[in-house]
């Protein structure tokens, strides 16, 4: 039964694509400034590759309060997995895992109002769209995002630098200062 069911919600999905031309993640590339409706989903479907892991990231504005939810739906498994029970929500951060297995996989956002606005009315609030951002980033030696491997290598090479600069200054410092005393007596 719930394996039928997520088959037809794909087939859904597929022909809602065909006719309103869902959007297409790429792998590694921002969709900035997309907009979304309160209750309103929108579909992306996934470029992935087959046994590649991938991280979806969403983040928007911090100026308008929302909740958002992502759900990758997945041929193959039959299932359809929320982000909010697989992760912690980081501030204005909405994030979830998927692997390539060679079917059509989608992701799924939907978005709640949150807070109150002494600007808008409730009615206003409902229908306040909201512009956020959307990656596709693969994931490298076990659970990385690429764009976290510069980020590393900046931090090596100033560790390193510490290490062979710094580090043999300040332990000469502390050397003299330890053998000056006991020179006096």
């Amino acid at each position: 039964m719930a394996r039928r069911l997520a088959l037809l919600v794909l087939a859904l999905l597929a022909c809602v694509g065909a006719a309103v031309n869902v959007a297409m993640l790429s792998p590694n590339v921002l969709a900035t400034d997309q907009l979304i409706v309160p209750n309103e989903p929108v579909v992306y479907e996934l470029d992935t590759a087959v046994g590649q892991a991938y991280e979806i990231k969403l983040s928007y504005r911090a100026t308008t309060p929302s909740f958002f939810n992502l759900r990758v739906l997945d041929a193959t498994e039959s299932t359809q997995r929320s982000s909010r029970h697989s992760m912690r929500r980081v501030l204005n951060t909405e994030k979830t895992f998927v692997t390539g297995n060679g079917n059509k996989q989608y992701v799924e956002v939907t978005m709640q109002v949150e807070g109150i606005s002494y600007r808008l009315t409730d009615a206003e609030m409902a229908t306040r769209a909201t512009k956020f951002d959307i990656l596709l980033e693969e994931l490298v030696l076990g659970g990385l995002p690429v764009s976290a491997i510069s980020l590393i290598a900046v931090a090596v090479v100033f560790l390193l630098l510490m290490l062979l600069v710094v580090y043999p200054r300040v332990s000469a410092l502390v050397h003299d200062a330890h053998a000056a005393p006991s020179k006096r007596r």
